[in-house]
C-alpha cells in the first residue's frame, strides 16, 4: 500500500480523480497513484497524501456522520 498515494491540488481544493481526469472533492472518488509519477505532477501545486491518511481521514468523516 505504501507506494500508492493521492494527489490534492491546492488551486482547485480538490483531489485528482483516476488517469487525471478531473477534480473531485471526495475522498472516495480520487485516484490512487504511483509515488514516482505523483512526485512529478505539478509538485509546486499539489500534495501528495499517503493512502493510510486519507483512510484515517475517511474513518473519521464516516464516524462523524453515524
Amino acid at each position: 500500500m505504501g507506494d500508492k498515494v493521492l494527489i490534492w491540488s491546492k488551486k482547485d481544493k480538490a483531489y485528482w480523480k483516476d488517469g487525471s481526469n478531473g477534480y473531485t472533492p471526495y475522498l472516495s472518488h480520487a485516484g490512487l497513484f504511483d509515488r514516482k509519477k505523483a512526485a512529478t505532477i505539478c509538485p509546486q501545486l499539489n500534495n501528495i497524501i499517503e493512502l493510510e491518511d486519507a483512510i484515517t481521514t475517511l474513518q473519521i468523516e464516516c464516524k462523524m456522520k453515524k
